[in-house]
């Protein structure tokens, strides 16, 4: 968090939110998921900490959903075959492009916050 000029304590994270590495730096899920609000083509990134507290297993747990409409449109204009949206999710050309997003994310982070890995999730 941090005081603004005023002396208000803004709280940004609550601290069993709040992942550690290895080596002790803190890893803030919802510094990760923020990024990624109104991103173009991204739904929602969600970091789930669940069965650990680690940030090695939170980037294991990076589920990111993307915008239904946008992926279909991108899938189309790129030659992307499918029967389903789930078949659609694990095509190479759209985890390549999930990836390029990704990098992008990644710039904007610490090295020890950064996402190695992620799974694309469907809401429908």
């Amino acid at each position: 968090g941090f005081i603004d000029s005023e002396g208000f304590l803004h709280v940004l994270e609550r601290k069993a939110q709040v992942l550690h590495t290895p080596e002790g730096q803190s890893v803030s899920p919802q510094k990760i998921e923020r990024i990624t609000q109104g991103h173009p083509f991204i739904r929602r990134l969600v970091v789930n900490p669940q069965n650990a507290r680690s940030v090695n297993a939170c980037s294991l747990n990076v589920r990111i959903e993307l915008k239904t409409e946008e992926a279909i449109t991108y899938a189309s204009q790129n030659l992307v075959f499918f029967s389903t949206y789930l078949e659609l999710l694990k095509h190479p050309k759209i985890l390549s492009w999930v990836q390029t997003a990704v990098d992008e994310f990644n710039v904007q982070l610490e090295p020890h916050e950064r996402i190695q890995h992620f799974e694309l999730g469907s809401t429908s």
